[in-house]
C-alpha cells in the first residue's frame, strides 16, 4: 500500500516519506521507539532520513526518557553505520 503512495504516478516518494515520518514520530512510544519498526521503514525507503533525524536528535536533547533514547540511537547507529553501512553518516549527524 505505502510502495503504491511511493510511485511517482501516486503521491511519490517525497510526499510519502514525509507522510510516514509524520506518522511514525506522532505515533505511541512502544511503536516510535520500536527499532525493528524503524528498520523496516527506513529499509523500504518510507522515511524522510533528515527529518526522522531532527526529530531523534530534538527528542534526545530534550532529555524525556533519556536512556531509553539513547539506547534505541546506539542501535540505531550500529545497525546502519557499523553493521550494514547502509547510509552514509550524515543522514544520522544529528543523531550521532
Amino acid at each position: 500500500m505505502l510502495r503504491a503512495l511511493a510511485d511517482q504516478r501516486a503521491y511519490g516518494p517525497n510526499w510519502t516519506g514525509r507522510q510516514v515520518t509524520i506518522a511514525l514520530v506522532d505515533s505511541r512510544d512502544e511503536d516510535k521507539w520500536n527499532i525493528d519498526t524503524v528498520y523496516v521503514l527506513i529499509r523500504s525507503s518510507l522515511i524522510n532520513l533528515y527529518e526522522y533525524n531532527k526529530y531523534l536528535a530534538a527528542a534526545m536533547e530534550s532529555g524525556h526518557n533519556a536512556m531509553m533514547l539513547a539506547n534505541f540511537a546506539m542501535m540505531l547507529a550500529k545497525i546502519y553505520l557499523i553493521d550494514n553501512r547502509s547510509i552514509i553518516e550524515s543522514n544520522l549527524y544529528g543523531t550521532i
